[in-house]
């Protein structure tokens, strides 16, 4: 076996060996490229879309990108995000804006067979990001976030910072790496609880493969420490392109007994791209995850 693709199959090997944590149904993932590799393509594929995950790993080669992402996590639930970057030398500006509505909460007085009435819930992130690249190849990002939320009659808001470090290792050509510690901050009280914030530090290793025949192979792992459960998540992702053109990915979200497996496709025609992406949930009773982005880019 080459070194090339022993270096795939050590990060793929890499997300069942370290799997400690549960399911974190809500978490992180917005955009379909994000949704499709399971939280793994800011190893692989630079998007100011990354910056929840690293924000150093937000800058990407264009002048200007922008994006739009919808999502269907079950009935009932869906999720939008807006993003803009700006880049200027070695300098780039991000601004992400995101919100999750989930309708048809049933609220109860006493246990009964039905509800006293519905009623519905809402999260919103405003985050501007920044990064760096130094001439040693070392990019530094950092992220400041609005947080809002409501549910019914009550709300509450909040500011959080994320951070992060990512480079091309210099040993090893086309092997990327990324450090960053998310989501430090505080919340007001929403009604008499304070919501504590799931801060954490991630790190992750991704490798790229380029063919002579025009097909690039991508693979990425990334493990995340939730400081507040004390607990270990981890992501594995990989990702097949065809003349840099047309993408199919897929992922695996270690001991996630509901949704571990994802997939999805991409397509770039000439500024502009799509991705799709299908999450299955694993219980007949659940609902399957769709998730799709429209992007721009101008170089």
């Amino acid at each position: 076996m080459s070194g090339k693709y022993l270096i795939i199959l050590i990060i793929s090997l890499n997300g069942l060996i370290l799997a400690k944590s549960g399911f974190y149904f809500l978490r992180t993932e917005m955009s379909a490229k994000e949704v499709s590799t399971a939280q793994t393509s800011y190893l692989f594929s630079s998007s100011v879309e990354n910056a929840a995950l690293n924000p150093a790993s937000a800058m990407g080669s264009e002048k200007v990108t922008a994006g739009v992402s919808y999502k269907i996590l079950f009935e009932d639930a869906e999720a939008s995000m807006f993003s803009i970057s700006y880049r200027e030398d070695s300098h780039q500006y991000g601004f992400i804006l995101s919100n999750l509505n989930i309708s048809g909460l049933e609220a109860y007085d006493v246990p009964s067979d039905e509800p006293l009435y519905e009623f519905g819930s809402s999260n919103l992130i405003a985050a501007a990001n920044y990064v760096y690249k130094f001439s040693s190849g070392i990019n530094f990002g950092v992220s400041g976030k609005y947080l809002f939320e409501k549910i019914e009659y009550e709300d509450s808001y909040g500011f959080a910072g994320s951070a992060g470090i990512f480079r091309e290792c210099k040993f090893v050509k086309n092997l990327n790496i990324g450090l960053s510690v998310n989501n430090i901050g505080t919340m007001s009280r929403l009604d008499e609880k304070k919501t504590e914030l799931p801060s954490d530090v991630l790190f992750g290793l991704g490798y790229v493969y380029e063919t002579s025949f025009n097909i690039d192979i991508k693979a990425g792992n990334s493990t995340r420490y939730l400081f507040n459960d004390e607990e270990t998540e981890n992501f594995t992702g990989i990702e097949l392109s065809y003349l840099k053109r047309f993408f199919l990915r897929s992922g695996f979200r270690a001991m996630n007994e509901g949704m571990p497996f994802s997939a999805g496709i991409g397509i770039v025609a000439d500024k502009f791209s799509f991705d799709y992406s299908f999450t299955p949930f694993s219980d007949e009773e659940g609902d399957n995850s769709h998730s799709m982005t429209l992007g721009y880019a101008l170089k």
